[in-house]
């Protein structure tokens, strides 16, 4: 009997090794709400005063990409092409899965900086130039490649100017769920809950909700200034492989009874 009390507990890390693993080789960003931003600076008189910062609220995968455009958005014709707005290209360069609940940041993160962009993970490459935030701008995340999303994450800026967010018909992003209205705004940040909550999607509605987001100009003069790079913690939950392992473990102490 005792046997079967070793075969059950081996069987048990096997299956939580087997669960991790598996999560490990499926993480990646691929539904809208997977990102959500954190910051916005659209000082674009100021050098160094474009800077901002997104939450990954699902696993990111090792050489994962992440295009951030300025382009208004027409879901008849996609993205207008101007000659005037750029692209930035964000990838997890690190060798490693990004968990979930971590801030990144992107920081002198448009063409016309004296600054070479930067971020506290991975590379930025602008392979579209002209990138440029104003305060009445706006800024979609996307996946895909240039110009040619296949799904949209985020979107943030002024909701109510032609050069923000002009439309979201066809991103199947909304207002107030993954993407937020600025007004004009120069320079905010989320400053709500970052903990407390069941899982990260979860934190969506309170991110894109204006009310909690708060003036931080420290952000226009980075890096003198800074981002709150707290991560977001989640109520830890038994994963399922976990579970399956102790019920195991249990029918196997009945066993030898």
């Amino acid at each position: 009997m005792n046997n079967s009390i070793i075969s059950a507990q081996a069987l048990a890390a096997a299956l939580i090794t087997f669960g991790s693993l598996a999560d490990e080789s499926c993480a990646a960003l691929s539904a809208v709400g997977d990102i959500a931003f954190t910051s916005w600076t659209s000082d674009s008189g100021n050098p160094g005063g474009e800077n901002f910062s997104f939450i990954a609220l699902a696993d990111i995968g090792v050489n994962q990409s992440i295009f951030f455009d300025d382009e208004e958005w027409d879901s008849s014709t996609g993205f207008g092409g101007s000659t005037s707005e750029g692209v930035i290209q964000w990838q997890n360069t690190e060798g490693s899965i990004i968990s979930a609940g971590t801030i990144i940041t992107l920081s002198s993160a448009s063409s016309n900086d004296s600054t070479n962009p930067s971020s506290n993970f991975g590379t930025i490459t602008e392979p579209d130039t002209g990138f440029n935030l104003a305060s009445i701008d706006g800024m979609f995340a996307y996946l895909g490649s240039v110009r040619n999303p296949t799904t949209f994450l985020a979107g943030i800026g002024d909701a109510d100017s032609s050069s923000g967010l002009t439309s979201l018909t066809g991103t199947e992003l909304s207002l107030g769920l993954t993407a937020l209205d600025t007004d004009g705004a120069v320079s905010i940040e989320y400053s709500g809950p970052r903990s407390g909550l069941v899982e990260f999607p979860d934190y969506l509605s309170l991110i894109n909700d204006a009310s909690n987001w708060s003036t931080n100009s420290t952000l226009t003069n980075l890096p003198v200034g800074g981002f709150n790079t707290n991560s977001f913690t989640v109520i830890p939950e038994p994963s399922s492989a976990f579970l399956l392992g102790l019920g195991t473990i249990g029918l196997a102490y009945r066993r030898r009874r």
